[in-house]
């Protein structure tokens, strides 16, 4: 009994001192990623149901990337102009309508315009999304905010793919439909909870008060952090062939069906959920943050150098968790540093070119993938997955070793 209270009370402490409105926008987010049913599963249904070639699965896939590149930008820039809670409620609501458009689109060209437009609908809700939760914090629950958010994000990718896996079975329509009808009931439920923000006036104009002037909160000024959103991305393109190979190497090499393969993939959301928030209260105040980015760019690399070791189910259900511990070691930890970095009134425009980095990730990450895979096979994929973790570690590293000169001498 000491012990259930003990874990009680640990959960307790972990998740106290996030305001309500936070944890509003985290159930919203929630929601509307747990309808995210589609995206895990687009390279299988477009390689082995609308029999598209590898190289043409990967442009599609980069078109997502090219849109969600293009969606942070608009994103942001609307956010200034319009408030963060009308650019929320409009990409939700449209980006629904436009995966129940996908559904009925399978012919190559049309799916990559579709396609490029979908996520730029979609992802202009991330810089406002952020811009809200930035709006309810301040500098001693941040992290936590931010954690809560991006957790309830991998719950609903936890959700979304276990769920549109059986979809996925059954038919593609399915899956297209669940993921559009979840999108308009989410923006739906935003617009009634925060119905007061989305149409107060002062809210939009005291963002718009706050937000300094890009002369003097430019990141492109700001070559370390340039160097700093360039490893990013390398990261990136490294874990997030967890979304575009790793789905097709599970059924081709184990020959795991669409449900299968989502319960895998499953495994990363719920391992974060459960322990992402209580690893940083316990030791994110205890450890070095660029040390634990570090280790973790170094883990995710291992993450998939594994499935190059042993062939057996129980083993890919590993290395999943191993990828899940690299990623809990440097996500909310990287968005940290964005934050802390940037310059009074210049925290939107800074943590924009970091989902910016994600975006482009997500463009480069299937193409390279995709034709590593047609022209050298799976080992060589696994194996360069690491060579290049082990490089953006060392970026990371030289980038923080600059980083504190300047801080010594500065002070």
């Amino acid at each position: 009994m000491a012990v259930h209270h003990k874990i009680k009370q640990l959960y307790v402490n972990a998740y106290s001192g996030i305001r309500s409105e936070v944890w509003w926008l985290s159930l919203i987010m929630l929601i509307n990623r747990s309808g995210a049913m589609v995206f895990p599963f687009m390279s299988i249904y477009l390689t082995h149901h609308l029999h598209f070639s590898a190289l043409q699965a990967g442009w599609v896939l980069s078109s997502y990337g090219f849109g969600s590149m293009c969606g942070a930008l608009t994103g942001g820039w609307l956010t200034d102009k319009y408030g963060s809670f009308r650019v929320q409620f409009i990409s939700q609501f449209l980006s629904g309508i436009g995966w129940l458009l996908l559904s009925l689109v399978t012919q190559y060209h049309s799916l990559l315009i579709l396609v490029f437009f979908q996520s730029l609908i979609a992802d202009a809700f991330r810089p406002a999304n952020n811009s809200s939760v930035t709006s309810f914090t301040d500098m001693t629950n941040r992290t936590k905010s931010f954690s809560l958010n991006r957790m309830a994000m991998n719950m609903g990718y936890t959700i979304g793919p276990a769920i549109g896996g059986v979809f996925a079975t059954i038919s593609y329509v399915w899956l297209f439909w669940g993921d559009g009808l979840s999108c308009i009931i989410s923006s739906l439920f935003f617009l009634f909870i925060f119905r007061k923000h989305f149409f107060d006036k002062e809210t939009v104009q005291k963002s718009k008060e706050e937000s300094a002037p890009l002369s003097l909160s430019n990141p492109l000024k700001d070559p370390l952090f340039l160097t700093f959103i360039g490893s990013t991305i390398l990261f990136g393109t490294v874990f997030f062939q967890l979304l575009f190979t790793l789905p097709v190497y599970y059924a081709d090499v184990y020959k795991i069906n669409e449900a299968h393969i989502g319960s895998l993939l499953a495994i990363n959301g719920f391992f974060v959920f459960f322990t992402e928030m209580t690893f940083i209260y316990l030791v994110g105040n205890r450890v070095d943050h660029k040390r634990l980015m570090i280790l973790g760019i170094l883990v995710t690399g291992i993450s998939f150098f594994m499935l190059n070791w042993i062939k057996h189910n129980a083993w890919i259900i590993l290395a999943m968790i191993v990828i899940s511990i690299g990623e809990i070691l440097t996500m909310p930890f990287m968005q940290t540093y964005v934050a802390n970095r940037a310059p009074k009134g210049g925290l939107g425009r800074y943590l924009a070119f970091y989902s910016f980095a994600y975006s482009v990730s997500l463009i480069v990450a299937p193409l390279i993938g995709m034709w590593t895979i047609k022209t050298y096979g799976y080992e060589t994929l696994w194996h360069g997955c690491m060579v290049v973790a082990i490089i953006t570690a060392c970026l990371f590293y030289l980038i923080f070793q600059v980083d504190k000169k300047k801080e010594v001498i500065t002070a």
